[in-house]
């Protein structure tokens, strides 16, 4: 039963795995964007207030910089949500998997139970030519016979 079921479960496995590297891989590259934008906010701030004017054409074009930084980390957290519901589509679909599997095995395991079977009786009838004899041998087993009530007993 496993067996009709391996090829589907192995490859919803192989799936899962690859959901895990990509969330791994988005969890990553988000984190990685979020600090760029931070340090990417942090250089406009501190350029506005330390620089000779706060309105500055530097300044403004580092301040839309930094808002595009901060939209690039949006998506890649939009990203990360979205590999880890695939992750979970996934997870579930073989968790579905294996209770058909369980199911079937349950199902399989109650046809073929010893309690569910109807036996009938068949007579055979034996024939001569069913019949051989192989030996014809003579057993003996010593005996005693004991006195008081004249039974047999064991000799040895």
């Amino acid at each position: 039963m496993r067996a009709r079921y391996a090829t589907r479960l192995a490859s919803l496995d192989d799936k899962i795995a690859r959901a895990r590297q990509k969330v791994e891989r988005e969890k990553a590259e988000a984190k990685n964007q979020s600090m760029q934008t931070y340090v990417s906010i942090g250089t406009a701030v501190l350029s506005a207030i330390l620089g000779r004017k706060v309105a500055s054409s530097t300044n403004v074009g580092r301040a839309a910089t930094s808002m595009r930084s901060a939209s690039r980390a949006a998506r890649q957290q939009a990203d990360v949500a979205h590999a880890e519901e695939s992750l979970g589509s996934l997870e579930e679909k073989r968790q579905a998997l294996a209770d058909e599997i369980d199911a079937a095995l349950v199902e399989v395991r109650g046809e073929a139970s010893p309690e569910r079977m109807r036996l009938e009786p068949i007579e055979i009838p034996a024939r001569k030519t069913d019949i051989a004899v192989d030996e014809v041998v003579l057993a003996w087993v010593p005996a005693v016979v004991t006195p008081p009530r004249q039974r047999f007993g064991n000799a040895w």
